[in-house]
Formats: structure tokens, C-alpha cells, sequence
């Protein structure tokens, strides 16, 4: 028996953007009463938050013929793990796409309410040229480098670092 005899077609699932896993995220989150782990009086941009209120962000992009997208996994100070997946529907190289889990992350954590982040980057690139190890030789990824160092000043504590495979 044929699929054509039917008259079925297969119609691929369409992409979303990472905004809409954020939204989606945060409504969720908001039905389960995630815990609210929030630390008074912390110095904004503290480096080493305690591990009994810092959330952890791992965050993987990837891109190919076939097309791109992001993977993030946020872990809890009580080590729940949360996780999510997203297809591009529009083109990026590997690292802008790295850029796109990152600042995907980062922007879930912002409307979580989380004030320690600690984020792992599959990308060295990515990692140091946040940090400023790297200098950004093109103007793309110092758009992504700028969006990135903005929505950190939202946590109270940020540690990036590259997460070696």
C-alpha cells in the first residue's frame, strides 16, 4: 500500500524563534510555582554567587546544511533540571547560532526572576569574546557580543565560561 493512495503529505513541523520557548518556559513555570531562590543584598555583578542559589545554563547552538538551532538545560540550585530545544527558521552560521542559545538562556533566566546564573558555553569563541578575552572581528558578532553583556547586568552574579566537550 502506497501513502499516495491516500492522499497524505507530510508536512514538516515549523520552527520558532527562542522567544517563544521563552515565553512558553515562563508560563509553565509560572503554573508549577517554581521556587524563587532570591539572595537580598548581593553586589550586582558579584562572580561568585554561592552554589545553594545559583542556577546553572548550559547552552548549545549548532548549524549546517540542514539547518540550525539551540539546546539549553537550566539546572536548579536543587539540581532540577529544566529542558529545551528550538529550531531556526531563518539562516546562521555556527556561532551566531551559539550566540542565539546563550542570549536565549539568558533571557529565560531574566523572566524566571533568577539573580545567580552560572553559564556554560559550548562555544571558547562565544565564552571569551563575551568576557573580553577575544576581540569581535566582525560587527555581527559584536552585536551578539553587546546583547549578550546587556541582558547580563539583569543577574545580580554571572560566571561565563566555556564548557569543554
Amino acid at each position: 500500500m502506497e501513502l499516495g493512495d491516500h492522499e497524505i503529505t507530510f508536512k514538516p513541523q515549523t520552527s520558532i524563534k527562542a522567544q517563544v520557548v521563552v515565553d512558553f518556559v515562563t508560563e509553565i513555570a509560572g503554573q508549577r510555582e517554581v521556587l524563587s531562590v532570591l539572595e537580598s543584598g548581593s553586589n550586582i555583578k558579584e562572580t561568585n554567587a554561592t552554589q545553594e542559589n545559583q542556577w546553572r545554563l548550559f547552552s548549545n547552538g549548532s548549524s549546517c546544511a540542514e539547518g540550525a538551532g539551540v539546546g539549553l538545560v537550566l539546572t536548579s540550585p536543587m539540581g532540577e533540571e529544566m529542558t529545551y530545544a528550538s529550531i531556526f527558521d531563518f539562516p546562521v552560521s555556527n556561532n551566531k547560532s551559539k550566540y542565539e542559545a546563550l542570549i536565549a538562556g539568558l533571557q529565560l533566566g531574566i523572566k524566571m526572576g533568577y539573580e545567580h546564573i552560572h553559564a556554560c558555553i559550548d562555544s571558547m569563541v562565544v565564552a571569551n569574546q563575551t568576557n573580553g578575552l577575544y576581540e569581535n572581528r566582525g560587527r555581527i558578532l559584536a552585536q551578539y557580543t553587546d546583547k549578550v553583556k546587556k541582558l547580563t547586568k539583569h543577574f545580580k552574579s554571572i560566571r561565563l565560561e566555556h564548557a569543554s566537550r
